[in-house]
Formats: structure tokens, C-alpha cells, sequence
């Protein structure tokens, strides 16, 4: 299925978003979990379920083991977010780049290290 505008709202793959587009509101949150050094598609094989914008991104320590949490899309790096030694700690990115992605690209995270972290990813559907 394509996406869709209808009535100001996106229909894609299922999903109807009834907030209004264009207001650079969250529509939705993708939590993923990082696999050390393995690189996670947080979308899974489909990728990414319509055109979307990445609003912001903050990830949650799972353990000790200190490290890089990058998030990517194909347009290049999101953010890159310093995960400390402390289990349970909360860090945001400061900024995002590279933040849309097209319909069924690959949003990935990373660590740069053994250590993993819960990612939590708010984005918006974008008209198309």
C-alpha cells in the first residue's frame, strides 16, 4: 500500500495518523534496542513505513559498558549520543541531521562499543 493523504492525515501501510501534517508534531515512537557493535534496523527489514522525519532521539543505558550510540538513516548520520558507564541513564541528542527518511529505507543504530542502550526515536509521517 502507498501512502496516502486524506483529509490532512497520512493513511499508510495500515496506519492512520489523525493529526494534522505539516505541524512538525510526533506522530510516533520507535523504542529499538542496540546489539553491540551490530547494526539494528529499528524498522526491521521493511524499513522505515512511509516517508518520515525524525524529530528526535534519546537512548537509556541498558549496562556499565561506556560507548557510541549512533542513529543513521540513508541520508547519512541522525546523531551521535555519548552513552556513559551508568546503567539506567537517560541522554537525548542535542541535534538531529540527515533526518528524513524515504519509505522503506533503513533507520539503523549502532553502538560503538560492547555496551547497549535502549533507543528511543519520535518521529512524523511526511505528506507525500
Amino acid at each position: 500500500m502507498q501512502s496516502k493523504v486524506f483529509n490532512r492525515s497520512l493513511v499508510s501501510k495500515g496506519y492512520r495518523v489523525v493529526n494534522s501534517l505539516g505541524t512538525n508534531c510526533v506522530h510516533a515512537q520507535m523504542v529499538a534496542t542496540t546489539n553491540g557493535t551490530t547494526s539494528v534496523n529499528v524498522f526491521g527489514a521493511n524499513g522505515a513505513p512511509a516517508p518520515i522525519t525524525i524529530q528526535g532521539v534519546f537512548v537509556i543505558s541498558r549496562d556499565t559498558t561506556a560507548g557510541n550510540i549512533t542513529i543513521a538513516t540513508p541520508g547519512g548520520t541522525v546523531a551521535t549520543i555519548a552513552k556513559g558507564a551508568t546503567a539506567g541513564v537517560l541522554v537525548g541528542a542535542a541535534s538531529v541531521a540527515n533526518a528524513t527518511c524515504v519509505e522503506n529505507g533503513a533507520v539503523t543504530i549502532v553502538s560503538s562499543s560492547a555496551g547497549n542502550a535502549q533507543v528511543f526515536i519520535l518521529y512524523s509521517f511526511d505528506a507525500v
